[in-house]
């Protein structure tokens, strides 16, 4: 999609454009309702869906998934040159499938037959002979309008566009643009809202990574300037000070009355602001002005994303949540927790809580990135966090596989039912072979294709 030319034409063709196409005409009472479809695995839900090109059924799964790549979507800002990206846990994993071909006498672990494929919304295994963890990507041009995010709903930071370390480093914040102020372009950011809304009252996340600017007016607190300065730290050497910096200092940066806003559009602070220099005298004047300016950036679009929150959701509750919880409600903690997960979890066929492959797994898991164990509960469970609302969400089943895989499970992968949240777990001999394994499966399986066989290019027949 980058390759295409302009924003508008990008929106059509993602998963939230179509999606907005689709169902913008709807009545905001049909985005309250709440339906658990017969065999859907208790997921509640408010439409159902389809991924064309994907031999998949929508039982809970794909349901799921379109909330996650909703947040991927707006949140893409990888733009650069083609390269072989590491998943996290690739390294560990190679030296483990090194390991295990070693033992097996030269026969790569990569040389696996692909699991048979049953039951709904299977997410199946990675192509036989691919390097776990390592996924080669296609050259991916910054869009030609220069636009900094794939989307724009959402603009990097300043810190995340500098490459700022900090809590708040990686960060997105609301696209302040004047592009995004017409009534078309809010009315977009009103059905982000909404989709929020849904999300939560399915006991679903939309994992954004949004900083306390954003989460602190929905729960009813005052923005600071240190709310700015977590996500433009550049400003605090002048802003973030009592007294003025000295002349020198203030000539030194060229500084006038005028504001770069996230996008990096430049705005001024008073008719004629860029024809006025800050000095020591006017330096308390500026200052007033520039950290208003930056702080209410995206007043307006705030206010429409809330409005679209607010037909979905009882917003008048909103003010009894903190800012952080109100950021785990909608988006969920952003490391899943294996404690939790370990206490949510349910067993099948063939395995107990003391089983050696489940300790196994629990072990791996704790001694991997929260990238790898976001990429874990994505490919059994399609999400990436831990539902954080009263009740919980499905919890994690694992059980062994049917057929083959039980008579030479160390030449299979792990194989999911995201639908049911079920986990197909080989009785692996070892820790390594079941940390090769996962990885392999979690990182390179990223299609939901096994419920039913495609014989065309339905899906791709525009492309």
């Amino acid at each position: 999609m980058a390759r295409l030319p302009t924003a508008e034409a990008r929106l059509k063709r993602s998963l939230l454009g179509q999606l907005y196409a689709e169902v913008r005409g709807w009545p905001a009472s049909a985005f309250r309702r709440s339906y658990v479809g017969k065999g859907h695995g208790g997921q509640e839900r408010a439409f159902k869906v389809k991924f064309l090109g994907e031999g998949v059924n929508d039982y809970g799964g794909p349901y799921r998934a379109v909330f996650e790549q909703l947040a991927d979507e707006l949140q893409w800002d990888r733009f650069g040159d083609a390269a072989v990206t590491q998943a996290p846990a690739a390294a560990a994993t190679a030296q483990a499938e090194a390991e295990i071909a070693k033992a097996a006498g030269g026969a790569g672990a990569g040389a696996v037959a692909a699991p048979d494929s049953s039951g709904e919304d299977d997410r199946g295994s990675p192509a036989p002979g691919a390097t776990p963890g390592a996924t080669t990507t296609a050259a991916v041009p910054k869009p030609a309008d220069g636009a900094l995010a794939l989307l724009p709903v959402l603009v990097p930071s300043p810190a995340r566009q500098g490459g700022v370390d900090g809590e708040s480093a990686d960060r997105f914040v609301l696209n302040p643009s004047r592009d995004m102020a017409t009534p078309a372009a809010l009315d977009l950011f009103s059905f982000v809202g909404v989709m929020w809304g849904v999300a939560v009252r399915h006991r679903l996340t939309v994992p954004l990574a949004l900083p306390s600017v954003v989460w602190r007016p929905l729960s009813g607190e005052p923005v600071t300037p240190e709310d700015l300065f977590a996500i433009n730290p550049g400003l605090r050497a002048l802003l973030g000070t009592v007294r003025p910096p000295s002349a020198s200092a203030l000539a030194a940066v060229d500084a006038t009355f005028t504001a770069q806003l996230s996008d990096g559009s430049s705005v001024e602070l008073v008719p004629g602001g860029a024809g006025i220099r800050v000095t020591p005298a006017n330096w308390r004047a500026w200052r007033r002005l520039a950290i208003w300016r930056h702080l209410s950036e995206a007043e307006v679009m705030l206010r429409a994303l809330r409005e679209g929150v607010r037909a979905v959701l009882p917003a008048e509750l909103m003010p009894l949540f903190s800012p952080r919880e109100l950021a785990a409600l909608f988006c969920g903690e952003e490391d899943v927790n294996v404690d939790e997960l370990r206490r949510a979890t349910r067993f099948g066929d063939g395995y107990s809580a003391t089983s050696p492959q489940v300790l196994w797994l629990w072990e791996v898991l704790s001694e991997a990135t929260p990238q790898d164990r976001s990429a874990f509960l994505r490919f059994a469970c399609a999400r990436s966090r831990l539902q954080s609302t009263a009740g919980g969400g499905k919890a994690l089943q694992i059980e062994l596989p049917t057929g083959r895989a039980r008579d030479n499970p160390d030449a299979w992968l792990p194989s999911s039912q995201t639908c049911f949240s079920q986990l197909a777990l080989p009785a692996y001999s070892s820790k390594a072979v079941l940390r090769a394994k996962l990885w392999h499966a979690a990182w390179e399986a990223l299609t939901m294709d096994a419920d039913v066989r495609l014989h065309s290019a339905e899906g791709w027949a525009d492309l």
